[in-house]
């Protein structure tokens, strides 16, 4: 009689305990990171901030019976140098189920430190802010890569420039693309009916010089005062990229150092095929009108004593 009531009340109890597969699903959460791009190009010069910028989600998925809040820590790496997540620390109440993150680091100079990639991945941590269920985020990588960099230097070949009234000055401009990709360099002259007002004429490329990876060339500016007296002109000379050159992807970086020139030209003047400056071709005219005055006045006093001769016999 006492066995058969230890069975039955054993059998009552085993009739009691939830099945397996349902004590398994209480509390089920999985959190998967995503980054939107997983190869990620970066734009690294000496003329930009060399960070790069990832961007991701993460996602948060739950059994039916799980209500409370999940807190999802970040932390992140790129092959060794410290990153910025933000936000590092993320709440999912039971309505949300993604939210975004950027993830940011320091990139090498390109010119100066050439790198291939770097590797980054990022991952963390989640936990039930009330419970004690916790786990492990299920974390992706991404690879950077230096974008294709066209970084055009620019410098003048001559300091000063001087020239004649109708004759051709000539102004070089020496262009070397450092980078690894070709760029396609546009000239303009900002200044140029100002010039062209005063008699000023400037040649200069109408269309875009390309200048490929590696490669150097002297570009020159011609300038030439076609009439009138000579003086001191600035020439305001810029320079930019093309961006529309055939076949290179959006992702280059396209730098030209400097961007432009103030140049001063100074024309002289020719009389009697010497070169004159303004002030000596002033000084020549005074000279030349006071000889005039001196010898028109000699004359009248020769005049004059000659008639006083004739006068007084």
């Amino acid at each position: 009689m006492k066995m058969s009531v230890l069975v039955m009340a054993l059998l009552l109890l085993l009739t009691l305990q939830p099945p397996a597969e349902r004590a398994e699903a209480i509390g089920g959460v999985e959190v998967v990171l995503f980054f939107y791009e997983p190869v990620v190009y970066v734009n690294a010069t000496p003329q930009d901030s060399r960070v790069a910028t990832l961007t991701g989600y993460v996602a948060v998925s739950r059994s039916p019976t799980v209500i409370q809040d999940v807190e999802v820590s970040l932390e992140g790496s790129a092959d060794g140098r410290p990153v910025t997540i933000n936000p590092s620390v993320m709440v999912f109440t039971y309505e949300d189920e993604k939210k975004n993150f950027t993830l940011s680091f320091s990139v090498p100079d390109v010119l100066e430190n050439p790198w291939e990639s770097i590797t980054v991945h990022a991952g963390g941590t989640w936990r039930l802010l009330l419970g004690l269920d916790s786990g492990e985020v299920r974390g992706a990588n991404a690879t950077v890569l230096p974008a294709p960099t066209a970084y055009v230097t620019a410098k003048l070949l001559k300091e000063k420039v001087t020239g004649e009234v109708g004759k051709t000055v000539e102004i070089p401009i020496f262009l070397e693309n450092l980078g690894d990709t070709a760029l396609q360099v546009a000239f303009e002259v900002v200044n140029e009916e100002e010039l062209e007002g005063s008699s000023i004429v400037v040649e200069y490329p109408r269309i875009p010089i390309t200048v490929l990876a590696g490669q150097n060339m002297t570009v020159k500016v011609e300038a030439k005062k076609t009439s009138g007296t000579g003086g001191k002109y600035r020439i305001d000379i810029r320079l930019k990229p093309f961006t529309s050159f055939g076949g290179t992807p959006d992702n280059v970086r396209r730098v030209v150092v400097p961007g432009g020139f103030n140049i001063t030209v100074t024309i002289r003047t020719t009389v009697g095929g010497v070169v004159r400056s303004p002030l000596v071709i002033v000084g020549v005219i005074v000279a030349v009108i006071g000889g005039a005055v001196g010898y028109t006045l000699r004359r009248r006093a020769r005049w004059g004593s000659h008639r006083g001769r004739q006068n007084n016999p």
